[in-house]
């Protein structure tokens, strides 16, 4: 915490006091200090407090060194030689405590530090340096070890923190010296900004100095129209460049701190020029924070004033956006619509005639272009259509959110009209998305792989605040995993969570972050690091009151909880924070209780799950639960066929199953593995297999998932191996494969599965089985090669 700059401070004003000498006379080494404990504890109380070192070592310093670190102190941590030398050769009339006339003084630091006057205690410091003088107290003030030089000797930092804090502290005591001061290297900073030249990161660090010292010195400002007007369009640009970095905290005090002093400026501030920009501005910043009450007054005092179609259209868009991330989507979509279809666009809602006519157009339009035709397309210039996209681009995530099939389709088609006729404009990415969500989804994923290549072509090519990410998220959400292993697409989603966020687009972000964790799920990542993920996530959506992405990420934390043992009583403060119950959850929560009680071995409760799945499934998906509800659902039927003998059971396992095998047939390497422990299982339905041919089964179903690295599908692999044994009456092999399921288990994370292990099978688990020799080759019928299998009559055909 600083001790050891405290430690060398205090031992350099020891030794300045005289009451720490070296001896010179010795010449032994190494050399002998000698020091006077009486005068060290009767002249120092360094132990009450440690800034008195720091304090006593400032006072020390002759004037001129102390008024130009009290500047620097103003400026910040870091501050540069120009500014310093600037607020020094300025004339400093400052009115002194007891309403004396002002006072101006001038002095010159050659040859003494301590020639010039000032004035200390109850008046107000105040002098006038010339740029060599400057120079030299900065010089001076490294030695004594207050400042360091840094960037070339362009500019400086303080040694440590707590000096520039008592420095400040300093200032603080003399109001009018500090607000003068603020308000000095306020307008440097503002004239700093006119000059030709300047880059664009030197213009950004320029543009939040000029802002927070002016507005601090605001008092002093607002006698003045002209100069408070232009301090509100610098809080405008400050609160823009905070956003799209996202530090909101800050963007929302910049635009909170314009609209009140743009208050001053006028009886109604809406007959000022930026009135309505700041309006809209604030509006989208208050959005992106969470704050939807302030930004749906904001924006209706818009719509309510706003004569021109760019504002309204972005006021709009932030009523859209507050009610889809306060969960209403219904509400979202309808607002929506409404303003789509007074631009001249309609979504229509459900398949029909006009729906098809829509489609046909899309088809024709798309129809003999190649991918270098589709990149290289215009970029859109009609407002409207610009805006029509922006709206379109939300619709697509809230009616994705609620699996709503036909408008899906819809929102898809309509983008990629709109961009074929109008032009590129930054939402096409997410039309682009979109619609290779929609081919993927009805089996078209060669089709689909190429159109989300080409979203993140268009991405590269329009190069928009990074647009990348959005055309990765989707890309990596949605269309990649049918081609390509799950697990490459858990890092690329992080990463591309992590661009959106620096970009200041939180929506996208903590949708790129649920969407890779709920990926590292089913990938089998460690449950300790999903878990820490998951919570990350899920602070962020509560910090900015993403409620839509909040209720599909909830039922995943409680899942990974429940696996790893971590399950706690819900407090009633954590029920509060809990968004309200809606249809953006259903099928999630779902998915979640059927993994779940699959992983528990609770059939009961996973059939239950399963019929619940296919009721709120009323939509097209192309996400990794396209395949993982059905897997699961198989494994469902397949046990409860095992428990109860019922055909039923075994051809609903056996349809889910053939879907799961026609994906594994579109090179989706997931779909290949969950197949082969489908048919693992399948085989064990059969009363006529032998153990070999169990076992053997088995074997190339745990291979195919630790190959996958699927660690919790080798697991419950290992587990139903187990079951499958220990039914067959061969305990040697059902106890292998229990304790490698423990195994597997506890490599995973899910100590709440090792309880459960423990718990049910206390007898076997970790017992020393009889070795018995295992099948040395796999028979060729059980290789996961295109559609063969072994059906329930014990010949190896087709399963279907």
């Amino acid at each position: 915490g600083g001790n050891a700059y405290f430690i060398e401070q205090f031992l350099i004003l020891l030794k300045d006091e005289g009451m720490l000498t070296l001896d010179e006379e010795d010449n032994t080494m190494p050399p002998k200090w000698s020091y006077d404990m009486d005068r060290i504890i009767g002249e120092t109380n360094v132990c009450d407090n440690v800034v008195h070192v720091v304090i006593t070592k400032i006072r020390r310093q002759p004037n001129s060194v102390k008024y130009v670190l009290k500047l620097a102190a103003c400026c910040g941590h870091y501050f540069d030689t120009d500014t310093i030398e600037a607020l020094g050769c300025q004339d400093m009339i400052i009115c002194h405590g007891d309403d004396s006339a002002p006072t101006t003084t001038t002095a010159s630091l050659e040859p003494d530090l301590d020639s010039v006057s000032s004035t200390d205690g109850s008046g107000a410091s105040c002098l006038y340096l010339a740029p060599n003088e400057v120079a030299v107290a900065l010089h001076y003030a490294v030695n004594e070890g207050l400042i360091e030089s840094c960037n070339n000797n362009k500019g400086y930092k303080f040694s440590h923190d707590r000096v520039q804090q008592t420095l400040y502290d300093m200032v603080k005591a003399e109001p009018q010296l500090r607000s003068l001061m603020h308000l000095r290297i306020g307008r440097i900073a503002k004239r700093r900004l006119s000059k030709v030249g300047i880059t664009c990161g030197s213009a950004t660090t320029t543009i939040f100095m000029a802002a927070d010292n002016m507005n601090i010195a605001v008092e002093q400002i607002t006698i003045r129209p002209t100069e408070l007007m232009e301090l509100v369009k610098l809080n405008i640009r400050a609160g823009r460049l905070s956003a799209s970095k996202s530090n909101y905290k800050a963007a929302t005090s910049y635009v909170r701190q314009a609209l009140s002093q743009i208050s001053h400026l006028a009886d109604d501030p809406w007959e000022l020029a930026p009135m309505l920009e700041l309006s809209v501005t604030a509006a989208e910043i208050e959005c992106k924070s969470g704050n939807f009450v302030q930004a749906k007054t904001l924006a209706t005092d818009v719509l309510r004033h706003a004569a021109g179609c760019r504002d309204r259209l972005r006021a709009q868009n932030v009523q859209v956006q507050s009610l889809g991330s306060q969960g209403e989507l219904e509400k979202a979509i309808e607002y929506a619509s409404t303003v789509l279809q007074s631009l001249g666009i309609r979504v229509w809602p459900a398949f029909g005639y006009r729906a098809l006519s829509e489609f046909v157009k899309c088809k024709l339009l798309l129809h003999g272009k190649s991918d270098e035709e589709l990149v290289e397309l215009p970029l859109a210039t009609d407002q409207s259509r610009i805006a029509a996209m922006t709206l379109l681009a939300k619709i697509a995530t809230y009616v994705f959110f609620q699996d709503d099939m036909h408008s899906i389709c819809m929102v898809a088609i309509v983008s990629m009209i709109v961009t074929l006729q109008f032009g590129l404009t930054s939402e096409s990415v997410d039309g682009f998305g979109a619609y290779s969500m929609l081919l993927a989804s009805v089996g078209r994923y060669t089709a689909a792989y190429r159109f989300g290549k080409l979203g993140r072509r268009i991405a590269n090519r329009l190069n928009q605040n990074g647009l990348g990410y959005r055309a990765a998220i989707y890309f990596h959400s949605f269309i990649s995993h049918w081609k390509r292993p799950l697990t490459e697409d858990v890092a690329a989603l992080r990463l591309a969570s992590q661009s959106a966020m620096m970009v200041g687009d939180v929506e996208f972000a903590l949708r790129g972050a649920l969407h890779g964790t709920i990926a590292a799920i089913h990938c089998g990542i460690s449950l300790e690091t999903v878990g820490k993920d998951l919570d990350r996530d899920i602070r962020q959506m509560r910090n900015f009151r993403q409620n839509t992405s909040l209720s599909l990420g909830l039922p995943y934390l409680q899942l990974v909880k429940k696996l790893a043992g971590r399950s706690e009583p819900r407090s009633p403060k954590q029920a509060e924070d809990l968004p309200e119950a809606s249809e953006v959850s259903v099928q999630t929560s779902t998915l979640c209780e059927l993994m779940s009680s699959c992983f528990f071995a609770d059939w009961k409760s996973a059939k239950g799950a399963m019929k619940n799945f296919y009721v709120a499934e009323t939509g097209l998906q192309s996400h990794a639960s396209m395949y993982i509800g059905p897997f699961y659902g198989s494994l469902t039927y397949f046990a409860l066929y095992h428990d109860t003998r019922k055909r039923s059971y075994f051809w609903r396992g056996k349809k889910l199953m053939r879907s799961i095998m026609k994906w594994s047939r579109s090179e989706s390497p997931t779909c290949q593995v969950l197949h082969n422990i489908l048919l693992a299982e399948l085989i064990t339905t059969r009363r006529k297999s032998s153990v070999e041919i169990v076992e053997c089964a088995f074997c190339n179903a745990i291979a195919a998932c630790r190959n996958a690295g699927f660690q919790h599908l080798e697991a419950l692999s290992l587990e139903r191996a187990f079951h499958a044994f220990y039914r067959m009456d061969n305990y040697s092999l059902a106890i292998r494969y229990l304790n490698e399921a423990a195994d597997r288990y506890e490599a995973w994370g899910a100590e709440g599965k090792i309880r459960q292990l423990e718990r049910d099978w206390e007898s076997l688990i970790y017992s020393t089985p009889f070795q018995e020799e295992t099948p040395a080759a796999v028979p060729s019928v059980f290789c996961m090669v295109g559609d063969e299998g072994v059906n329930d009559t014990g010949n190896g055909t087709s399963v279907r």
